[in-house]
């Protein structure tokens, strides 16, 4: 099995290359104000206009941001890559790891990804236009498997809500660490599309400073385990 991985918190372009001679086609550029890989503006649009003629699919990460800061985005990437509908090399996703009501992320007319919560009504989730895929936290999923609740996932979500996910043509992101040893009921039962990997301190040579040798060797090995 091909193994597809994505990469999170990207920092800028110059990283973006490097990922891209590992096979890497995927990023996440960070603008929750809190998070520590948090990107300005101007970096998201040089980011945009270094990739809007190679095959990449590019995510922009909210978190209660308003809607005119997202609309913003939204406006400012098109600008750069085209109408969302355009069949251009470079695709562009929403992604929202909040909890708000299903029509807040159908409002931008933009294809988005939504981070799985346990309090959601998923019903709602699956009726919007826009949805494209769900991220599942593997750190959540670990705490359901120690607390003995790894059953209620499989019949919730691995039987019920992911077929429905697929049957709408939508992702499913597992979101892990490059520490987490993968449960194999987890692949076993979660038909994942992509797994995705932070920049965080576990490959970074000190603050915003990934380790790139670093990074290449751990997407080989996850490759490996995964093939």
């Amino acid at each position: 099995m091909s193994v597809r991985l994505r990469i999170e918190g990207i920092y800028g372009e110059k990283y973006i290359d490097i990922l891209a001679q590992e096979g890497i086609d995927s990023f996440t550029l960070d603008f929750r104000p809190k998070s520590f890989n948090f990107l300005q503006h101007h970096i998201f649009l040089e980011i945009l206009n270094s990739v809007k003629n190679r095959l990449a699919n590019i995510f922009l990460h909210f978190e209660q941001s308003p809607n005119f800061v997202i609309q913003k985005f939204v406006d400012d990437g098109t600008s750069v890559l085209g109408p969302i509908t355009s069949e251009g090399l470079t695709k562009l996703f929403l992604e929202f790891s909040d909890l708000r009501e299903a029509e807040f992320y159908d409002q931008f007319a933009s294809p988005f990804i939504w981070h799985w919560h346990p309090m959601a009504d998923l019903e709602k989730m699956l009726g919007c236009t826009y949805l494209r895929g769900v991220v599942f936290p593997y750190e959540q999923i670990l705490k359901l498997y120690h607390q003995g609740r790894f059953d209620d996932f499989y019949k919730n979500i691995c039987s019920s809500f992911i077929p429905q996910l697929k049957s709408k043509n939508c992702y499913i992101i597992l979101a892990s660490d490059w520490l987490h040893e993968m449960l194999p009921s987890v692949l076993e039962f979660m038909d994942i599309d992509i797994f995705s990997y932070p920049i965080n301190r576990h490959v970074e040579l000190s603050y915003r400073v990934p380790n790139m040798d670093l990074i290449k060797e751990k997407l080989i090995s996850i490759r490996q385990m995964r093939c």
